[in-house]
């Protein structure tokens, strides 16, 4: 479609009341642009937008342009009944590209996404601090290297008592605790927490919950009650 739309601002062709000027100026910008950024070397998904735009201008002009040169009605409703089935195919990529497949590593456009994963690790933390009896002043300390929390800090905003260390501190031990897997902790080692589960943050990151034995005999006993 942009091909067709910037094929007709150069041909002065089927542009109805479109700049051809303007069609050529979009035409030139975008591929020049797409050049750039491919021969970058720093590929992220979102340096797409930046030349993605004018395709989709020109693509605009290029389903224009269809309409425009077809000479019988017949094939002017064949094509813009052919936009339409276009139309609602990009309608159905975009809805699975944002909500079925958001955080999905079999999609190319996501970055590095949050793993839907992470919201199991903040029900378990409601759930534990539910059957402590200091509930959301419940003590949590979370070590990552490199402060690598985010979006914790947003998920456990409701908690009172969290402390957030880049590294493991000299008094690592709490009733809650969230610890990156590249520390290799091992904090239920003496027996008095237990490392319940593991959580992956996004791809290849990963971070083992620890909870306070008692704390976790009294969640288990309200869990089967």
């Amino acid at each position: 479609m942009a091909l067709a739309g910037a094929g007709a601002g150069f041909f002065r062709k089927g542009l109805g009341y479109a700049n051809a000027s303007f069609v050529r100026f979009l035409s030139f910008y975008t591929l020049l642009l797409t050049a750039f950024y491919s021969l970058l070397s720093y590929k992220t998904p979102w340096c797409l937008l930046s030349f993605w735009l004018g395709f989709i201008l020109l693509a605009g002009v290029g389903a224009s342009v269809l309409i425009n040169v077809a000479k019988f009605q017949w094939a002017r409703l064949a094509a813009i009944l052919a936009l339409l089935v276009v139309t609602a195919n990009l309608a159905w990529q975009a809805w699975q590209d944002s909500i079925d497949y958001a955080s999905d590593r079999r999609n190319p456009y996501v970055y590095a996404p949050t793993s839907s994963n992470i919201l199991q690790l903040v029900e378990k933390v409601e759930a534990l601090a539910n059957a402590s009896a200091e509930k959301h002043n419940t003590i949590i300390k979370v070590m990552a290297p490199e402060g690598d929390f985010w979006p914790l800090p947003w998920y456990l905003r409701k908690f009172d008592h969290v402390g957030w260390y880049e590294k493991v501190p000299e008094d690592p031990f709490a009733p809650i605790m969230i610890v990156s897997a590249q520390f290799h902790a091992n904090f239920d080692e003496k027996r008095t927490h237990a490392m319940v589960e593991m959580f992956e943050l996004r791809p290849n990151v990963f971070f083992e919950l620890y909870v306070e034995a008692g704390l976790w005999k009294r969640y288990v006993e309200e869990l089967h009650r």
